[in-house]
């Protein structure tokens, strides 16, 4: 039995997670902002799974995430009675196992489980960290690789499945992720959250360390090195700036500040406690029960900023916060974005949560904002505005440029912005422009010189749907591109990792192809067989609209 009801989207995870694996798939991943219930989710598919007679594990990223992950499956399904290991604790029997990847880098702590049964599914939180040598391990130990099983546990099933979820699916090395899972099955971004009340709205402010140059900071695979960025900061003078800064922007909000070092998050903490702003510090050392007391301060209102080094990025989940102080300057989205959802849950009162990042006079890089919080980035966002009325400005601005014309052809010069699109742009026999998604087409319908409609329609036919009226081709195009990759970005997405060169069709491809006599005698990769495949299909549901 689950307690709490699925959301419509929620619905649709599931529902793309199955289907997957219907298609064959063993390792799959759904991507949803910080908020927007992954472990909801994972707990409704593990009543399931249960249900059935599956036993299912779910390995958590460190070992203070155990005791939260069992709180919150209790929570969704109180049915459900999870063993944990870790530590001393040892419940391999259980149907439902909790265990951290720090306790089962250790090999005997795997074989104790394999030699109690076979487990059929594992979900893996925070799955952004899974091409790490150790979370490869588990899974290969478990039989998630379709490789054979290991000779001293013939039980270990050969297709164990494995579900990753994550708020990105972007790591800060060069390890491929692609390598681990087969597809993201599933994905939502920040903005789809704040424009239908999932999540608050978010407004930023920029807040210059005049003393803080960054030209000099060493950058290590795109990004500042920690160390270096951290001496700069702490010399700069930066503390007193944002301790400044939040006494102005935030002195009624609780936050969160994300500092490059251990040693700046306890230079700064100092800041604010002496602007009279009650500051304590999370680290990694921090112990357990200090922890705990910590976040009892700070549920109960008695500390007002919560002062770490990247410790708060994952696995923290106290929704009044509602401000996130970005003195940890980066150029990678993901990472923004993972410190940024921290303060986006909904709380009574939070009209918007507000991000103060904290930058210096000079950038060797382009810094991310909140502009990257999007799937389908806002170009930007003013002085004073949300991110939600960013995107509805610029729509609105854009729709306000549309010209009814009369019935014509894309001209020639446009074509090359289909092929240069992050998204995958096909053609119909007859002509027309469309993105393939896994239920449904998105297409252009031209209506006069470099104008179109944007509509949708199943893949199995149907009506089609109008979703905007006549407007300039790119903006029809941009709005085709955000409705597919909100719907089902990995499908529509040209940098989807299964369309990788290197991967070859599925049999379920290859039986298709048959069926609709595509010929396959070039050896098409995954990617290629299923446009060719998306192109028949498209053909016969929209040409015939055609006059």
């Amino acid at each position: 039995m689950t307690t709490l009801k699925t959301r419509p989207y929620q619905d649709e995870a599931i529902k793309a997670i199955r289907e997957g694996w219907e298609r064959g798939l063993q390792r799959v991943a759904v991507v949803l902002p910080t908020g927007m219930g992954k472990t909801i989710i994972f707990s409704h598919l593990i009543a399931e799974e249960v249900a059935a007679g599956q036993k299912v594990m779910i390995l958590v990223h460190r070992n203070e995430l155990v005791d939260q992950a069992i709180d919150k499956l209790k929570m969704v399904a109180p049915d459900v009675k999870p063993g944990v290991v870790k530590a001393e604790r040892d419940e391999v029997d259980a149907q439902v196992i909790i265990a951290s990847v720090q306790t089962l880098a250790r090999g005997y702590r795997r074989d104790r489980i394999l030699a109690a049964g076979p487990v059929h599914l594992v979900i893996i939180d925070e799955a952004h960290h899974a091409a790490a040598d150790t979370y490869v391990a588990v899974l290969t130990d478990f039989g998630c690789f379709h490789n054979d099983p290991p000779a001293a546990w013939p039980s270990v099933p050969s297709t164990t499945r494995a579900i990753g979820f994550t708020a990105t699916m972007k790591r800060g090395d060069t390890r491929g992720l692609g390598d681990i899972w087969q597809e993201i099955v599933y994905t939502k971004d920040i903005l789809f959250g704040i424009q239908r009340d999932y999540l608050a709205d978010v407004k930023g402010r920029r807040i210059t360390v005049d003393g803080l140059d960054l030209r000099e900071v060493a950058i290590t695979r795109g990004d500042y090195r920690e160390g270096q960025l951290g001496d700069a900061m702490v010399s700069s003078g930066a503390g007193e700036v944002i301790a400044a800064a939040y006494k102005e922007h935030a002195s009624d909000r609780q936050g969160i500040l994300f500092t490059p070092t251990v040693h700046a998050a306890y230079e700064w903490a100092t800041d604010l406690n002496n602007a009279g702003i009650p500051t304590e510090v999370i680290e990694g050392e921090t112990p357990t029960e200090d922890r705990k007391l910590i976040y009892k301060r700070y549920a109960e209102g008695e500390v007002q900023v919560l002062s770490n080094c990247m410790v708060l990025t994952e696995g923290f989940d106290m929704p009044q916060a509602s401000c996130a102080v970005i003195a940890r300057p980066t150029s990678l989205p993901a990472l923004y974005t993972q410190m940024v959802g921290r303060v986006l849950r909904p709380w009574p009162g939070k009209r918007y949560a507000l991000v103060l990042d904290v930058v210096g006079v000079a950038s060797r890089v382009e810094l991310a904002t909140l502009t990257d919080l999007s799937l389908t980035k806002v170009d930007e966002v003013k002085e004073g505005e949300t991110l939600g009325q960013a995107a509805d400005r610029e729509r609105e601005e854009k729709a306000g440029a549309i010209r009814v014309g009369k019935v014509g052809d894309v001209k020639g010069e446009y074509v090359d912005l289909f092929h240069t699109s992050r998204s995958v742009w096909l053609k119909t026999n007859g002509g027309l422009w469309f993105i393939p998604t896994r239920e449904e087409l998105f297409f252009l319908w031209p209506t006069g010189v470099n104008e179109a409609k944007v509509g949708s329609i199943p893949n199995n036919g149907g009506r089609p749907q109008l979703l905007m009226d006549s407007g300039n081709i790119e903006y029809a195009m941009a709005w085709a591109e955000q409705e597919a990759a909100e719907t089902d970005v990995s499908i529509a997405s040209k940098s989807s990792s299964w369309r990788q060169a290197s991967r070859t069709p599925s049999e379920a491809q290859l039986n298709l192809a048959r069926v609709f006599k595509i010929d396959v005698s070039d050896n098409p990769s995954r990617g290629e067989l299923s446009d060719r495949i998306s192109i028949v299909k498209a053909s016969r549901v929209l040409d015939r609209f055609l006059s």
